[in-house]
């Protein structure tokens, strides 16, 4: 954790295969908003859980909301 109020924190935010085809189409510049199947936005502190919840967490076949 920083030790000063200037100090960064780097946070993860797991995603699905549908997020991060949303994240492509806006070329890399925005998250969309949260699909309708999660109520809140959950970032972690560490990549490596980042991607455990991503891969054990998010729906194996995704379905593409529009």
């Amino acid at each position: 954790m920083p030790s000063n109020a200037g100090d960064t924190i780097l946070l993860w935010r797991p995603l699905g295969p549908v997020e991060l085809e949303l994240i492509r189409e806006m070329d890399m510049r925005d998250f969309p908003l949260r699909l309708p199947d999660q109520p809140i936005f959950y970032p972690v502190l560490s990549e490596e859980y980042a991607i455990k919840i991503a891969r054990d967490w998010d729906v194996p076949t995704p379905v593409r909301v529009t």
